[in-house]
């Protein structure tokens, strides 16, 4: 039993000293509990690479590697750690109040003490919080969000040590926002917690804080300020004479541009209003293609629907002012249950072919693929209505519009064939399902096949003179939506597992490159790099 007393607060932990345990095990610990862990130098704050880590987070296997040797630990709050914020207190006083306010509320604590106060962890159950920067909280700002705090043993750049001295329970608590309500501004006024929700497509781009925090006092910023400022000008539809005339005398005032190069804000400017195109409201839904109202011939017709389907899902997130929006790999891979790169890029050249997607370039923040509706599409883009309904004595048909799971499960054949079926008011003969459905008879009698998911699912059922819709088996629907979902899911799992292996060889990378003296076992690396 350890006791720690600072000021007023004494806490009981059962916790060993963190001064006994390497980054490598306090990451690891930290890591099993759901928290996102990457390193920074030993003895600093900040220096390795890190922004990627707010969408991804290293695999258990990977901890050994990336913490070899001496190094800071550092824990990422917000989504990818569970939703936590920390309350980081930058005076003892104000960490004492803190501790006082939570423990009064039955709030259990994990806390550290830092250099100068104090970190506070939790956990919020409202979904990711917004942070409160410093100067809102006097001696303290909430880190809530795309930021990361230093964990034990970590080394505070003036040679204090980050220790915990309160972990009750096995992880940080998980409580709502509104309980931390003990938070007040200079002035004394309360200050809520706030979630953070995703702009809406139709609120349109508006000016980003950062941009408002260069207008206001950017003459001490520099290059990379001015650079940000001018893209988001753009986004918000500003022409170059408004970057000239607000955001050019600023930089002039930080010492832009540099003497051995004074067209570098000119390059910045331009480079700015011919690259990205600014996103504007979403795809009007009423002018999306409809997949299940088109004609998918051929062996790959379930492929290339399914793909298809994927890339109207992604376009209903927003596009750009041009028609195009985002479609990465492994978003459509996730959406049309294709496990396979090579799949998926060749149902992309099909459907290039067929005219009914183009792309339109690279995305320049995330590096993904910018896509655009090809005039085929466009032509066949129907205004939304209810959805195809067919209604028949022993059964129903339900087509979902552009749902890429709902083509996972049955051909784009077997589609055809139930929704004539459906449509149909006596049984039909597979001679007279193939004309009006327009394939093949053999084509017709396959789907009708006992291995096929119509006759699994009873969709379809032998009636005297044919066949006619039956009542599904609500088991096997359901065994076929869970087959789909799991494919899905580990669709998705693989590329989460992709970009955690990215992320452990950059931060390998970047430690035996930067920071060689404190990383063992770099030789091994050296035919790597």
């Amino acid at each position: 039993m350890v006791s720690v007393q600072m000021g007023r607060a004494v806490l009981q932990t059962t916790r060993p000293e963190p001064a006994h345990l390497s980054a490598l095990e306090c990451a690891q610990a930290l890591h099993a509990i759901g928290l996102n862990v990457f390193p920074q130098p030993l003895g600093r704050k900040e220096g390795c690479v890190w922004k990627f880590m707010q969408h991804t987070r290293l695999r258990t296997a990977d901890l050994s590697e990336v913490f070899a040797g001496r190094c800071n630990l550092a824990v990422m709050v917000g989504r990818t750690s569970g939703n936590l914020f920390v309350l980081d207190c930058e005076t003892e006083a104000g960490f004492e109040r803190a501790l006082s306010a939570l423990s009064a509320r039955g709030i259990p604590l994990w806390a550290v003490a830092t250099a100068r106060g104090g970190h506070v962890y939790l956990r919020s159950a409202d979904g990711p919080l917004k942070s409160i920067a410093t100067g809102k909280l006097p001696g303290m700002e909430v880190r809530a969000q795309s930021g990361y705090v230093l964990a034990p043993p970590s080394i505070h750049p003036s040679g204090a040590f980050y220790e915990w001295i309160a972990q009750e329970g096995d992880a940080p608590p998980l409580v709502h926002a509104h309980a931390i309500d003990f938070l007040k501004d200079g002035d004394g006024l309360p200050i809520a917690l706030e979630t953070t929700r995703p702009k809406r497509a139709k609120d349109g781009p508006r000016l980003h804080r950062a941009t408002l925090a260069y207008l206001a006092n950017g003459r001490s910023l520099r290059h990379e300020a001015f650079r940000r400022a001018c893209n988001n000008y753009r986004d918000v539809g500003y022409d170059r004479a408004a970057m000239e005339r607000d955001l050019v005398p600023i930089a002039n005032a930080s010492g832009l541009p540099e003497p051995n190069d004074p067209r570098a804000l000119e390059r910045v400017m331009d480079w700015a209003m011919t690259h990205i195109t600014p996103k504007t409201a979403t795809w009007p839904r009423a002018t999306l293609p409809d997949p299940g109202a088109m004609d998918w011939p051929g062996r790959t017709a379930r492929t290339d629907r399914a793909v298809f389907a994927a890339l109207v899902e992604r376009a209903k997130l927003g596009t750009h002012t041009t028609g195009s929006f985002r479609g990465a790999q492994r978003e459509l891979m996730a959406l049309a249950a294709i496990s396979d790169y090579h799949t998926l890029g060749n149902a992309l050249e099909r459907l290039t072919a067929r005219g009914l997607v183009e792309r339109a370039g690279t995305d320049h923040a995330s590096k993904a693929t910018l896509w655009r509706w090809g005039d085929a599409a466009r032509a066949s883009a129907v205004v939304e209505t209810a959805k195809t309904h067919a209604n028949h004595s022993t059964g129903s048909f339900n087509r979902e519009d552009s749902s890429a799971v709902d083509y996972a499960l049955f051909t784009p054949a077997e589609h055809r064939v139930l929704e004539t079926l459906c449509k149909s008011t006596t049984p039909m003969k597979p001679g007279a399902i193939a004309q009006s459905t327009g394939l093949r008879l053999h084509q017709v009698k396959h789907v009708l096949g006992r291995k096929g998911a119509l006759r699994k699912t009873q969709q379809v059922v032998r009636a005297s003179g044919g066949w006619t819709t039956g009542i599904p088996d609500e088991i096997a629907m359901a065994t076929l939506r869970q087959r789909a979902a799991d494919k899905q899911a580990a669709i998705q799992q693989r590329g989460d597992d992709d970009r955690a292996r990215d992320a452990a060889r950059r931060l390998t990378r970047w430690r035996y490159r930067h920071d060689r003296a404190n990383f063992w076992d770099y030789r091994s690396y050296e035919l790597e790099f």
